[in-house]
């Protein structure tokens, strides 16, 4: 970069640094030695880099600790607590004590879900939101699924969607449909079939996820149960 007013520049005026200005001054120290960054994952499963991480520690118990250098990086971070990687979601929390060490069993997860044997006339936006929200809250329909909205074309054979589903609701099979006259009367039906790209574990007794009901150690156990682990 050419300066055409040379002879105006003053003792404190400051050239600007180019790039050929930094590489060309041996008083500018530049290490050129690159090293390795460990790099995660983002919601598609795609690999990105996360500004400021430094360590992961093992918990041993599904916890994973993730150090950062720096808070903006970790702010970053912790700004979106939930992430799906490969189908599955990855809950992230910045820690304090209160929260412990112990593994944390939320009462309410994203899941994908497959709607199967969908019916034509509920290949809309307003017909799958429908379906779906028997299951829990609704929140995005896959590039495929959202192209047959649209277009009228593509794979019927089920719509994929993420639902958010509370513990206490349950992972249902199947979703009933009614077809009703003006006069709420039902006149035939329809089940929907329901399939899980991952089946998370569900207590029914705690109304969380990451432990089944049989599992579970706060609950009473029956006497056929004792009687089998005696």
């Amino acid at each position: 970069m050419l300066n055409e007013n040379k002879g105006n520049e003053t003792e404190t005026s400051s050239p600007i640094k180019t790039y050929a200005h930094v590489t060309m001054n041996p008083e500018i120290s530049m290490n050129n030695q690159l090293r390795s960054i460990p790099t995660v994952l983002n919601d598609l499963g795609e690999e990105v880099v996360v500004y400021g991480y430094k360590d992961i520690v093992d918990n041993g118990n599904g916890k994973w600790l993730f150090k950062f250098s720096r808070d903006d990086g970790l702010n970053e971070v912790a700004a979106k607590s939930l992430r799906m990687v490969n189908g599955k979601p990855l809950l992230v929390y910045r820690w304090d004590p209160s929260i412990g060490l112990d593994k944390v069993e939320p009462s309410v997860l994203p899941v994908w879900v497959k709607l199967c044997n969908m019916l034509m006339e509920a290949w809309t936006n307003v017909g799958i939101s429908a379906i779906a929200s028997c299951l829990g809250k609704p929140k995005i329909m896959d590039s495929m699924t959202t192209y047959v909205c649209k277009s009228g074309m593509g794979r019927t054979k089920f719509a994929r969607v993420l639902v958010e589903i509370e513990a206490i609701k349950g992972l249902k099979d199947e979703i009933e449909l009614q077809y009703r006259d003006k006069n709420q009367v039902v006149k035939g039906t329809k089940k929907v079939k329901v399939e899980y790209d991952w089946k998370p574990l569900v207590c029914s007794h705690c109304n969380v996820f990451g432990h089944s009901f049989e599992k579970c150690s706060k609950r009473t156990r029956t006497v056929e149960e004792i009687a089998r682990e005696t």
